[in-house]
């Protein structure tokens, strides 16, 4: 036993031992760690005490001492201390209105003093900061103190102030009731500033005074200050001295004190020959660089003032700034970033990011950014004008004008806010409104070149050339290095049809400065004048030379989209989202072009991420709504529509984009519902009076339409689209001298927009004026080269004059070889006339140069084939367009019009009802349909097309004519029952009607034509047409004196406007009623006015002459008609009786 102890203790004894040597060297270790962490904590703590007690030491602090009160006044519980408090808040308060955002605002350009303020109370516990007090007092450092008294005078009273040195300054005050404390302590506190601290006092008098008092207060203090302080704060008096003058607009003036400012050396600053330059001196420099657009020099002087003075949030702000005017958004963004890791409550910081952000299209940060800057400075309006900004981006109109309005009461002499708010009303379509707040900005600040600039958007807009022009060189005049002047005054020469000038001033502009808005307006009007290529290149120069912008990238994917390159659009646009991933129009862009290109899922992601943006909600709900209607899913894209009405109610497009969706269903009553312009004005209330107009005339209401677009025209006297509109419908209505008159106009004020010269061309020709249309025409084509769409208008128009159409459509080609619609009009043309190779060719040169984009050639290329026999190619073609989309309704349906001429019915129908199973509102294709069936099952195709469809005209016209087909009187009237209560206006289904009755010999046949006249002269008592129907019923009747009389009324009303096809219907109807001699002159004039080319127009004057006996002349017209129609078999058996009528008279 004694062993086994032995042995353990010698165990437990080696082992200790072996121990001992490796825990003690690690003991000691975390011994001398400690230590060392120990030496270096008392170290900082020392370090971090001597900085806090140097700062304090540094500090020239203005002390406000407890005032002296009389004794009837501390009676009323005031007392000494509480007013110095009062005192204290009221200097501060002041000090806030001073520095509203870390200094005064960036037109300023100087970075104004802070004032230190200590309250002195008795009976205060003792402090570091006292105890410096003190000792600074025991060496005899001087101080600034604010001491005072309350003295009575009468039964009124002044405070008595008085500094270190004795100097007082009583200033009037009342104590009536509390309210009158903080007033009076104000008042005191402006007077105290001017008597210890002038440099501060001018500051704040700076701030509050309007300039166009002169500031007086704030150089009377300054002189008092370069009086009294020393002379090595007198560069930052000058600065501040040059910042009024630069206010004031006295160039000469502050450049005068910017050299003495030079000359006089700072207390801390870099050496130059003159002296030392201060912090101050070269951030007003570094911002008067930057204004004119010298960013190097700009860069020079914000860099040494960061050398003076590493922490100032001024210098580090202002080269964010700097870098943001040159396009550098990431280095922008380094110095804002550091401006809040200086000072996390620096309002400039948080501010710089938010415009960062609103650069980068993430306006949701943005106002995340500028929210928070508002909140560091409640009284800083240039954050709080940027969050209207981004507000006005995001679509929220209505939260921008309630954030102005608060800028408005905190600051209503700040300039600013008035253009921000002229761009909202501009927005609105307000631009009476509009005008005037520009005005009143223009008229606080007359030096301000972004007033003049906005001035003349607005001009631009109203077509006011000459003021556009004159407000744009008052930009130029004012700063011209500011590209924005040259723009403006460029589109207002482009406006005035000078183009030549426009691209010259664009191009002075782009020598001064490298803008990349300037190259976009370049690479526009180069486009304008037929240089697509040009353009092309100087969209890539500017892609390479920003291609951090987004707006880079979607300008180019806009050149692609014009010209159907949809891979190269997708690549830009994906360039567009990767540089700004939270812009909503570019994922929105994406999204619609995936859509039409067939790539719906990834349209559906493009979706969810402009959602997520949460900017500008109707944006991405028009596109859900397409990607429904895409899929004929029309409820829920209506549901998607009228959500982005709720949301957004400004976004004019989606509620348009609702009218049409409910037009195409023909709920005409809700279309018309959402055009109600009651609560909106200017062009946004002239927009839904054109759309109601147009609603109107669908319904076949010219009189109503006609008032509408009247009222768009007084609304919006400014909007071109008015006048245009206004001209169509005049043309329409066959009221042609108004509709010349109104385009004329239109030109006279727009001369440089193409639009107008297209429709002042189609009015020429409608008034029978071929040299006008060609002058038209020419001149929009020169103003646009490279716009085909013209081109086909042009063909289009000129299709009444025959051979001439055909000639300049032959032209055009060679004049716009890319022009997809003058290859399609062309077409046309030859189809007309039999030449159907010849147009086949045209169509195949068509389809090769559209691109995937656009299917009309090839549709129209099917339909010819069907035309021409050739079943089997037309079903490939129609296939073809299948296979790229599926859901074309109209592809189908020429599909399946060639399986029915082939003679398979039953593929035929199969593909109809394939069709009308993707889109049950699809009306052609239940017609056809309906037209391949018995009448009893066409009556049911028809039926149900109305249950999905109640409201639409000609499905229930269809089922009207089956009814009065199959005598089934009782429904027929149903059905006539409800079209007249659809369309309340209208005389068609009535003319039908009385004509229907009286060939399909129903009972009391005559009854029932005749009421049918009555309720459509009811309709319409002026309307030719019932008028006519009038009198051939009365003929019917046996009452041709009657119906003479009725025919002479239709003719009076036909000549007032002229309307030459009804002129001849009612003349063939006097010629029967035994009226030929006056009725010839008439009809002989009409047809030496009217243009050879219309062979419907034709064929009615050759009815006229054949009533008359005259048949050479009819067949004259006939023959002529054939020749432009020679595949109507209608016109050629005419022609064969004629003929057969001219033998039997010879």
């Amino acid at each position: 036993m004694e062993k086994l102890v032995a042995v353990v203790s010698a165990a437990s004894s080696v082992s200790s031992a072996a121990y001992v040597p490796v825990i003690k060297p690690v003991a000691e270790d975390i011994g001398a760690a400690i230590t060392l962490i120990t030496y270096g904590a008392v170290v900082a703590a020392v370090g971090l005490g001597v900085n806090l007690l140097h700062k304090e030491w540094v500090r020239n602090p203005l002390t406000i001492e407890p005032l002296d009160i009389p004794p009837d006044l501390a009676a009323t519980g005031l007392n000494g201390n509480v007013l110095s408090q009062q005192l204290y808040d009221a200097l501060i308060d002041l000090q806030r209105s001073l520095r509203p955002d870390d200094g005064q605002s960036d037109t300023s350009f100087v970075e104004l003093p802070r004032l230190q303020l200590d309250l002195q109370l008795p009976g205060t516990s003792w402090s570091v900061r006292g105890a410096i007090r003190y000792f600074k007092h025991l060496i005899g450092r001087p101080e600034r103190r604010l001491m005072g008294e309350v003295c009575r005078v009468g039964k009124s009273y002044k405070i008595r102030i008085r500094n270190a040195s004795g100097a007082s300054i009583d200033v009037p005050v009342r104590f009536h009731s509390p309210a009158d404390v903080t007033d009076a302590l104000r008042s005191t506190a402006e007077c105290a500033l001017s008597l210890i601290a002038p440099l501060d006092a001018a500051a704040i008098f700076m701030s509050l005074e309007d300039p166009s008092q002169g500031h007086p207060r704030t150089l009377e203090n300054l002189q008092a200050h370069l009086a009294s302080a020393a002379t090595d704060t007198h560069q930052d008096a000058y600065v501040m001295w040059a910042s009024v003058l630069r206010k004031l607009g006295d160039e000469s003036g502050m450049q005068a004190k910017l050299d003495l400012a030079r000359a006089t050396p700072s207390i801390r600053g870099i050496s130059r020959q003159e002296g030392r330059l201060g912090v101050r001196y070269l951030n007003f420099m570094g911002s008067l660089h930057r204004e004119r657009r010298d960013f190097v020099q700009a860069e020079q002087c914000f860099s040494l003032a960061l050398t003076v003075a590493p922490r100032s949030i001024s210098a580090v702000s202002n080269l964010g700034l700097l870098h943001f005017d040159r396009g550098n958004l990431a280095v922008a963004k380094q110095w804002f970033e550091r401006a809040v890791k200086e000072d996390d409550r620096s309002s400039r910081g948080h501010r710089g990011l938010g415009l960062i952000a609103q650069a980068e299209g993430d306006l949701r940060a943005a106002t995340a950014y500028f929210t928070r800057a508002i909140d560091l400075a409640p009284r800083a309006p240039w954050p709080r004008l940027n969050l209207c900004e981004a507000l006005r981006f995001m679509g929220n109109l209505a939260a921008a004008e309630y954030q102005l309005d608060a800028l408005q009461h905190l600051d209503p002499m700040f300039s600013r806010q008035y253009r921000t708010r002229s761009r909202i009303l501009q927005d609105r379509g307000q631009l009476t409104l509009a005008i005037k707040s520009a005005q009143q900005a223009i008229a606080l600040d007359a030096r301000d070149p972004w007033a003049w600039h906005d001035r003349a958007q607005i001009a631009l807009i109203q077509g006011d050339v000459a003021e556009a022009l004159a407000s744009s060189g008052q930009v130029i005049q004012l700063r011209p290095e500011l590209p924005e002047g040259y723009r403006s005054y460029a589109w207002a020469l482009q406006q005035s049809g000078d183009m030549d000038a426009a691209i010259a001033m664009i191009e002075r502009g782009l020598k001064l400065a490298d803008d990349m808005w300037m190259s976009f307006d370049h690479a526009e009007m180069l486009y304008f004048r037929g240089g697509p290529a040009k353009a092309l290149a100087i969209l890539e120069k500017a892609s390479r030379r920003w291609p951090e912008r987004v707006d880079v990238w979607r300008r180019l994917a806009k050149w692609h989209r014009f010209h159907g390159h949809p891979q190269d659009v997708e690549a830009c646009l994906w360039r567009a989202v990767q540089a700004s991933p939270r812009d909503v129009h570019s994922w929105c862009d994406l999204g619609e072009m995936q859509r039409k290109v067939g790539q719906r899922d990834n349209a559906l992601q493009s979706l969810a991420r402009a959602q997520d943006t949460w900017s500008n909600p109707a944006r991405p709900l028009c596109l859900q709504a397409q990607l429904h209607f895409d899929r004929f899913e029309y409820r829920e894209a209506e549901k998607s529509l009228r959500e982005a009405v709720v949301l957004q109610p400004e976004h004019i497009g989606s509620r348009l984009e609702l009218v049409g969706l409910l037009a195409k269903q023909e709920r005409y009553e809700e279309a018309s519902q959402l055009c109600d312009v009651e609560g909106i004005e200017g062009t946004q209330a002239a927009t839904l009076l054109r759309r109601s107009a147009w609603l109107l005339y669908d319904r076949s209401d010219s009189v109503g339409a006609r008032r509408k677009m009247d009222e768009a025209t007084a609304v919006a006297p400014h909007v071109l689209d008015s006048w245009l509109d206004l001209s169509r419908l005049c043309r329409m209505t066959w009221d042609l001298s108004e509709a010349r008159r109104t385009s004329e106009l239109a030109v006279l004020r727009w001369p440089g927009v193409p639009d107008a010269w297209v429709v002042l061309g189609e009015a020429c020709a409608s008034n029978n004026d071929l040299a006008g249309t060609h002058s038209a025409f020419d001149r929009a084509l020169t103003l646009a080269p490279d716009a085909g769409w013209i081109a086909g208008v042009y063909v289009t128009a000129l299709r009444r004059y025959g051979d001439e159409a055909l000639r300049t459509a032959e032209a055009l080609l060679h004049r716009c070889p890319s022009s997809l619609d003058v290859r399609l009009r062309a077409a046309d043309l030859l189809v007309d006339r039999l030449r159907h190779s010849e147009a086949l060719q045209l169509l195949d040169e068509a389809a090769a140069a559209s691109t995937g984009l656009d299917d009309r050639a090839l549709l129209r290329k099917a339909e010819v084939l069907l035309e021409l026999g050739d079943q089997g190619s037309g079903i490939r073609t129609a296939q073809s367009v299948l296979a790229r989309r599926p859901n074309s309704i109209r592809a189908i349906r020429i599909l399946a019009q060639c399986y029915k001429a082939k003679g398979e019915g039953d593929l035929a129908e199969e593909q109809l009802r394939a069709a009308l199973a993707r889109d049950p509102f699809d009306v052609d294709a239940r017609l056809d349909l309906a037209k391949w069936m018995p009448k009893a099952q066409a009556k049911e195709v028809l039926e149900e097309g109305l249950q999905q469809n109640p409201h639409s005209i000609r499905l229930r016209r269809e089922l009207l004519k089956i009814c009065m087909e199959e005598q089934d009187m009782q429904s027929a009237r149903i059905q006539l029952d409800e079209l007249l209560a659809m369309r309340p206006t209208d005389v068609d289904d009535l003319l039908q009607w009385s004509e229907d009755v009286r060939r399909l010999e129903f009972p009391d046949a005559a009854y029932e034509a005749s009421r049918a006249m009555t309720l459509a002269l009811e309709r319409q008592p002026t309307s030719a047409r019932v008028w006519l129907r009038q009198s051939q019923l009365s003929e019917i009747a046996g009452d041709l004196e009657r119906a003479l009389i009725e025919a002479r009324r239709a003719l009076d009303l036909a000549l007032q406007p002229l309307i030459p096809s009804i002129v001849l219907k009612v003349a063939n109807q006097l010629i029967r009623l035994d009226s030929t001699d006056t009725v010839m002159q008439l009809v002989d004039q009409i047809m030496n006015e009217q243009p050879k080319g219309d062979p419907w127009l034709l064929g009615d004057a050759a009815s006229v002459y054949a009533e008359a006996g005259l048949w050479d002349r009819c067949v004259s017209c006939l023959r002529t008609a054939i020749e432009l129609r020679p595949g109507q078999i209608w016109l050629r058996k005419r022609l064969h009786h004629a003929l057969r009528a001219t033998q039997a008279i010879s």
